[in-house]
């Protein structure tokens, strides 16, 4: 095997991180539900950021009372605050994003048991609730545009495979096509991308 292989290395398919996730995902697209026609974009921040301004405008909303729910505490309003403004939510954004399978606690430094009405507890519990809920905005933000960034595909790709339902069908469709993978600067593989390739060989 070992000398058939070294023979027909030239015969190898070679795939950036990106494009062989974007294949992957395409063998198996009805069964995981992945729309290969969406456009492919390198740079999302336009999404991540319109995503983020709705969020914000909503929080600001609570805040003057326009909508259900309270931000506040007596004499205190997040509008006041400094760092209450589009531009620190966009850059919180764009954090959470690249970072969306950690624990929010652990993003922002929340302590999830601290339910008192302090300013720094309702304001630390304000950008929890934030990341809580800007990722699955920018996925329908980018759905609304058919797009689909470059990080995406490797985040969909993890996820198929990790899902009972969509798992054996795509691990089944890739191993039918590839016996082994040798990975390239394997020292610059990140825990997502480890996690595919352990999953799938």
């Amino acid at each position: 095997w070992l000398k058939r292989a070294i023979a027909r290395f030239d015969l190898a398919s070679i795939f950036t991180i990106h494009s062989f996730s974007e294949r992957a995902l395409s063998l198996a697209a009805f069964e995981i539900g992945f729309d290969p026609s969406h456009e492919l974009v390198a740079d999302i921040r336009d999404a991540i950021h319109r995503a983020s301004d709705d969020l914000f405008l909503e929080a600001l909303q609570i805040d003057r009372g326009e909508r259900g729910g309270s931000a506040s505490i007596e004499g205190f309003r997040l509008r006041d605050e400094h760092e209450f403004r589009p531009e620190t939510f966009r850059k919180l954004a764009e954090a959470r994003w690249s970072l969306r399978d950690a624990a929010i606690a652990r993003l922002v430094g929340v302590d999830e048991s601290d339910s008192g009405s302090s300013r720094d507890a309702v304001w630390m519990r304000t950008i929890s609730h934030f990341c809580e809920r800007i990722v699955d905005r920018i996925e329908r933000e980018l759905e609304k545009r058919r797009a689909i960034g470059f990080d995406q595909l490797i985040h969909h790709l993890k996820r198929a495979l990790e899902d009972e339902t969509t798992r054996e069908a795509l691990i089944g469709a890739l191993r039918s096509r590839y016996d082994a993978a040798l990975i390239d600067e394997f020292q610059d593989t990140d825990e997502a991308q480890w996690a595919i390739f352990r999953t799938i060989f």
